[in-house]
């Protein structure tokens, strides 16, 4: 083999951190959340472009989606060292969560406007 060259038995070792159980967790909520925030975008990209024909409100309506992201990261650091780290993450989720689901009432109603895929309103 040559100097440098990626060996199987290198290639093997990428994966030890798997042995560990926090790994494994920190992992599989990690692929969990990615994958969840990537059907929210769709979920919410694909009405605002259905409803108003327009990439710029599209555009827009996912802005706004990731901006708490934005707003609430400096935040979140400081919650998350002075409470549970654990009960942070699930209500942050669950939230989320909610969120999402208050979104598809508005989805379904006939006088849908493109105010409500932008901002999300729950229940609206």
């Amino acid at each position: 083999m040559k100097p440098g060259g990626l060996g199987l038995s290198r290639w093997l070792r990428t994966f030890e951190s798997f042995r560990y159980r926090d790994f494994r967790f920190l992992w599989g909520t990690g692929f969990g959340y990615s994958g969840g925030y990537w059907v929210q975008q769709i979920a919410v990209g694909w009405p605002a472009y259905d409803v108003t024909k327009s990439p710029f409100i599209t555009s827009v309506a996912l802005g706004l989606d990731a901006l708490p992201v934005f707003l609430a990261g400096p935040l979140g650091g400081v919650l998350v060292d002075a409470w549970d780290r654990r009960k942070v993450l699930a209500f942050a989720t669950t939230y989320q969560a909610l969120v999402s689901l208050g979104f598809r009432p508005s989805r379904r109603s006939s006088t849908g406007a493109a105010w409500r895929a932008s901002f999300r309103s729950p229940g609206v």
